[in-house]
């Protein structure tokens, strides 16, 4: 019989179990091997592509490596992807960006200039065809625009669409000489007796040029003759770019998201004026930027100017389908911040139906470039706004109005901006039911308009704002349409003026006076009006209509002047007035002093007016030229807190912090944007505004 000892069995024992331990390890080093293998595979890598037209090795065709970067910025739109950044080089690119797809939440798609560098990207292309001299016109010259400049994936030639809502034969197309943009004529008469004008003839498919008879520095060390041939050297040293390309950034898919774009310069769009937008007869907004109906992206630290028409859109574009897309369900949610958009054609920013988007920190000017006085213009134009945010942006010497909110913006604020010399009005709140806030806002100058306008306006809230020096009135709100807009409950509702607050501002100078409201009506009840401080006579220039004036409105004509008559001389009775104006002059021109006021509206019972008699100060009131706010917005000052200190006011609700951010005092609270002033004289800077730092959306 076969046996084993019992020490020999130990031992096998002891062997199989090594061996089953050995085996088990390598098991165990297997699987974490191949565990490591998955993470990585699930690990997404992300690419740097590089763009660097100005590199010996730049090619499309490269790898869009630092040794062999792209020539177009196209190309690495056309393959990134969530989580890539396109790092982009000093250089002219004239050609659109299209980005192919969007990110991700943790992963966006970033375009970015590189450091240092500087990359401009123009909708733009040289034009140096042969140029003939017009006969006895000296700096006029004509040349043809070949069909292969206009690159757009259509047939897009701009100089052949008629531009909307402009009179005369304007076009698309826009011509820049030395950088400088040229203004559009409609017949050679006016273009023979205009320097720095153009027109194209679509007949002759000609474009025609009057160059400025100032000598460009190549001029005066060439010592030009008149003679035909040094003419057109000297034409052709000129660096002359047209416009052909709609936009310069815009997917042509609509609804992507989680895009960025940093520190680019955009100019020299050849786009339309967005005439009745909602009409899918007529053109969507189209900005020279634009996120086509996107979400989630951030644009900032961008330069976005002379687009013919709009600057940015971040909206919906337009409420019907565009090339077969209908609308995204989600559109908005994004942060415009820190950009310089200015000198564009009608509009700085435009969007149309978009949540959640904050345009913070920007510097807007210049806008209306052309002239338009059709609606859609203005610094800032938005349309169902909501949730939004406008705050800290410099809107300044747009020929337009500087911020307008139209038909829905509920549940937004408009806060912190610096609004100088616009046209029209300083902020403009038109069309639906609120709430919205507008505070702690200064708003000066505003040319032929009043600094914080509202029609068919309703529960808007303006609260802490400085309404300085503004052409008409400090704040006016009427009724001015039959318009209906839809409730929460769906149901459609006559637009009217009603629930509107105005508290805590501070009034200076506003030539035609305070405050204009309606006369309570089934159409315009519920608006109360305290505790602001209205300050007149401060300028030197000052000729206004009065130091403290008030009017009560009729709706545009839907109250009649017989009903304001009646209200008025009730009031008067109960009043026991020993004075009484005549109230038939009175009707004619229905300015109210503050007294007369509060006994007819039963509005600023807490309001207070600091009087200037003879130049001498009276009940701590400022002397005249002792407040001055420049007149381009950089800087405020005040001789004396005196005046502020006269009214101490109570907390409106939402208005968390004033001007410069600094939390609202529970204590001691001023009108006006400014808390927290020394005692005494006061002087600070309004721009660029301290920026509470948005969160990127």
């Amino acid at each position: 019989m076969f046996s084993i000892q019992p020490s020999h069995l130990l031992l096998l024992l002891t062997r199989r179990r090594f061996i089953y331990l050995l085996a088990l390890m390598l098991m165990l080093l297997v699987t974490v091997d191949s565990a490591d293998e998955q993470t990585k595979a699930q690990t997404p890598s992300f690419r740097i592509w590089i763009v660097n037209q100005n590199h010996p090795k730049a090619s499309d065709e490269g790898g869009g490596t630092q040794t062999r970067p792209f020539k177009t910025i196209s190309r690495a739109a056309e393959l990134a992807r969530p989580g890539d950044t396109i790092l982009v080089y000093s250089g002219i690119y004239r050609e659109r960006i299209a980005p192919a797809r969007g990110g991700e939440p943790e992963h966006p798609i970033i375009y970015r200039a590189a450091p240092g560098e500087t990359a401009i990207v123009k909708g733009s292309e040289i034009w140096s065809p042969e140029p003939q001299p017009l006969e006895s016109y000296p700096n006029v010259y004509s040349g043809t625009l070949n069909s292969d400049i206009f690159s757009d994936l259509s047939d897009y030639n701009p100089y052949r669409i008629e531009l909307k809502r402009m009179n005369g034969n304007r076009t698309l197309g826009q011509v820049f000489v030395d950088g400088e943009p040229l203004d559009e004529v409609d017949s050679l008469e006016q273009l023979l007796n205009k320097e720095n004008s153009w027109m194209f003839a679509p007949d002759k498919d000609r474009l025609y040029v009057h160059f400025s008879s100032s000598p460009t520095p190549r001029e005066v060390t060439e010592s030009p003759t008149r003679e035909p041939s040094s003419r057109v050297r000297l034409a052709q040293s000129r660096l002359v770019e047209v416009t052909v390309r709609e936009r310069i950034f815009a997917p042509y898919q609509r609804g992507l998201g989680y895009i960025y774009v940093r520190g680019f310069t955009f100019e020299h769009a050849a786009n339309q004026f967005p005439s009745a937008f909602w009409d899918k007869e007529n053109s969507p907004q189209t900005g020279a930027v634009g996120t086509r109906s996107g979400h989630h992206w951030v644009i900032e630290d961008n330069i976005i100017r002379y687009a013919k028409a709009i600057g940015l859109d971040c909206g919906s574009e337009a409420p019907y389908v565009i090339a077969g897309e209908p609308i995204p369900e989600v559109v908005g949610y994004h942060l415009i911040r820190n950009n310089l958009i200015n000198d564009n054609g009608c509009c700085g920013i435009a969007g149309w139906r978009h949540t959640g988007t904050q345009i913070i920190g920007n510097q807007i000017e210049r806008n209306n470039r052309l002239g338009w006085t059709a609606p859609e213009t203005g610094g800032i134009k938005v349309h169902m706004f909501v949730d939004g945010l406008i705050e800290a942006n410099l809107v300044r010497d747009n020929d337009a109005s500087g911020i307008w909110l139209d038909n829905i913006w509920q549940n937004s604020r408009v806060t912190r901006n610096v609004v100088i010399n616009n046209l029209g009005s300083g902020i403009f709140v038109e069309m639906g039911n609120g709430p919205i806030l507008v505070d702690n806002n200064v708003v000066a100058y505003t040319r032929i308009g009043d600094g914080i306008y509202t029609h068919d306006a309703s529960g808007v809230t303006v609260a802490h704002n400085l309404l300085y020096g503004n052409s008409h009135f400090g704040v006016y709100m009427r009724t001015v349409t039959e318009r209906k807009f839809k409730q929460d409950n769906g149901e459609l509702k006559m637009v009217e003026t009603s629930h509107q607050r105005i508290y805590n501002n501070v009034f200076v100078d506003n030539y035609r006076g305070n405050i204009c409201l309606p006369l309570p009506s089934e159409r315009g009840f519920d608006n109360r009006s305290d505790y602001n401080l209205l300050v007149g006579g401060t300028q030197w220039q000052w000729e206004g209509l009065g130091f403290a004036r008030f009017v009560l409105n009729t709706n545009d004509g839907r109250i009649k002047r017989e009903q304001l008559l009646e209200a008025f001389r009730a009031a008067l009775e109960a009043g026991n007035f020993a004075e009484k104006p005549n109230l038939e002059l009175w009707v004619e021109q229905p300015y109210l002093t503050l007294n007369w006021w509060r006994v007819l509206t039963e509005n600023d019972l807490h309001s207070v007016v600091p009087e200037i008699d003879l130049g001498e100060v009276e009940v701590g009131a400022i002397e005249k030229g002792s407040m001055n706010l420049s007149a381009r917005g950089q800087y405020i000052e005040f001789d004396s807190d005196e005046p502020f200190q006269m009214l101490h006011p109570p907390s409106v609700r939402g208005v968390d912090r004033d001007f410069f951010a600094n939390p609202m005092p529970t204590e001691n609270l001023l009108a006006g944007p400014f808390q927290n002033l020394q005692k005494g004289k006061n002087w600070f800077y309004l721009w660029p505004v301290q920026s509470k730092g948005a969160k990127n959306s």
